[in-house]
């Protein structure tokens, strides 16, 4: 119902500010739909659900965006940077924080969302077969999208891949890994990048999973569908402990910054400027 209750609000001379959790809705169909043809899949979305999101983008006043890389694809769709509101979420630092002593285990690369081809897990297979490592495991928590389980069949029997559909405590699995990756194609900002980062672990993703890591210090930022990169950066990682503890650590003190109460604060402070516009 936005797009009538943006109308009646205009109506009644109020000022509107919709939020736009991923990238721009055309932007997401059609990295979407290149996606799965990479994969000789089709991608259906509701063309009336397109032109419906669209229109509650051009009625609303503003439009609040999570991440650079979402303002990047609403520039592309020509979106005036005066009408973007860019404010990252947050993280429960409190739920998500470091183990003091991890159980020991292998070396452990972890994702976590939806198995799919949206999330990039294709060529995080990709870049672990490349590794060829026989001692280390790659987890995979999350549900497996239907559609691209034929697709997954190119990587069956890979040694170390461990798929977990559920976890009831998701905390759990970030203390028993050393490296969250998470090399997505489309995102507005992945709540899971703050997850791990809060937890310690440093992280390699991608720039369209517009989270607020920082390339060479956080973890790294790779192409997406780009498998040998992310093999080289999770390469890296393994060979050099100090260096992936400084990162883990980073990626800790980054999070801090980016608390629920603080997101909390930067929106009113936004809604506030708005109002000291001459917005009511």
């Amino acid at each position: 119902y936005g797009l009538r209750s943006l109308g009646r609000a205009k109506r009644m001379g109020m000022r509107t500010v919709v939020q736009r959790a991923s990238t721009h809705p055309r932007v997401q169909a059609r990295l979407l739909a290149e996606e799965y043809a990479r994969w000789g899949l089709t991608f259906r979305i509701s063309e009336p659900a397109l032109r419906r999101a669209q229109a509650e983008i051009e009625l609303a006043d503003r439009v609040l965006i999570p991440s650079d890389w979402v303002r990047r694809t609403f520039r592309d769709e020509g979106l005036a940077d005066e009408r973007l509101l860019l404010l990252p979420f947050g993280v429960d630092t409190a739920r998500f924080r470091p183990i003091l002593q991890p159980a020991p285990h292998p070396f452990r690369v972890l994702f976590v969302g939806q198995v799919g081809l949206r999330k990039g897990v294709p060529d995080l297979l990709e870049a672990w077969r490349t590794l060829g490592w026989h001692d280390a495991e790659l987890w995979l928590v999350g549900p497996i999208e239907d559609a691209a389980r034929p697709v997954f069949q190119r990587w069956a029997g890979l040694p170390g891949v461990r798929f977990v559909a559920y976890t009831p405590d998701p905390t759990a699995v970030y203390s028993q890994a050393d490296v969250f990756a998470f090399p997505s194609l489309e995102e507005g900002s992945a709540l899971v990048t703050y997850e791990a980062m809060a937890c310690g672990l440093p992280v390699v993703t991608t720039p369209n999973a517009g989270s607020i890591v920082r390339d060479g210090q956080d973890g790294w930022l790779v192409p997406g569908r780009d498998p040998a990169t992310l093999a080289d950066r999770l390469e890296r990682l393994r060979a050099d402990e100090p260096l992936r503890r400084a990162m883990g650590e980073a990626a800790r003190r980054r999070a801090e910054s980016y608390t629920w109460d603080a997101h909390g604060a930067a929106l009113a402070r936004l809604l506030a400027g708005l109002l000291a516009d001459g917005y009511k």
